[in-house]
């Protein structure tokens, strides 16, 4: 008999610093909203179930502020369901 996971779409936390995607002027950044969303494509479209919180509020329009703790909460808890975590991180200033 199989193992009950193997019925179930592994899942997979896609993530990163979304703070850094948001320009001064509150402007989600063009690139990464495209990257995350062939990111979330791939992965919708390899059966994957995918937790992302770029998804949940809408690249940035979904207003956070103040609710550090509700989203560190959420996100910690999306992780904790997750077989995977992949991680979408800023470039640096040096440009890596």
């Amino acid at each position: 008999m199989g193992d009950q996971r193997d019925a179930m779409p592994y899942c997979v936390f896609l993530g990163g610093p979304i703070q850094y995607a948001i320009d001064h002027k509150g402007r989600f950044s063009t690139h990464l909203r495209e990257l995350l969303e062939q990111l979330l494509s791939s992965l919708d479209a390899a059966g994957y179930q995918v937790m992302s919180a770029h998804r949940y509020e809408k690249s940035g329009k979904v207003d956070t502020s103040g609710k550090y703790s509700e989203v560190c909460i959420r996100d910690y808890n999306w992780m904790q369901q997750c077989d995977a975590f992949a991680a979408v991180l800023p470039v640096g200033s040096d440009g890596m």
